[in-house]
């Protein structure tokens, strides 16, 4: 059981340190442009949701965030370019956070 604390514990500094690495890297000057087709497409997914589980946080959100996509319309077909060492970082996260998920199933399946 130690073992298993153990390794969520360094999963944990390793998702800091990738986090850290992230947040400097943008504050060096990578430049993006918000892109509200996102923020529309969460409003759609949030506000059925939210009705659904009777949850009216996330009724409200949707209904927040639908609204904020909408009155930016104009701004959806922009492509926004990601820097190289971004997109490298952000692969890295992603292979973090998926290697993350498969330790856990796996001390989930051990352990029940």
């Amino acid at each position: 059981m130690v073992w298993v604390l153990a390794a969520v514990g360094i999963v944990a500094v390793i998702m800091l340190l990738i986090g850290i690495y992230i947040w400097r890297l943008s504050k060096k000057g990578w430049k993006h442009e918000t892109d509200y087709k996102t923020f529309f497409i969460m409003g759609i997914i949030w506000f059925p949701m939210g009705l659904i589980l009777d949850m009216p946080f996330f009724f409200i959100l949707g209904l927040a965030y639908m609204a904020i996509g909408l009155a930016n319309k104009d701004k959806w077909g922009k492509k926004t370019e990601v820097d190289p060492a971004m997109k490298k970082t952000l692969m890295i996260s992603v292979f973090a956070g998926l290697t993350a998920l498969m330790i856990g199933v796996a001390v989930f399946l051990l352990i029940a």
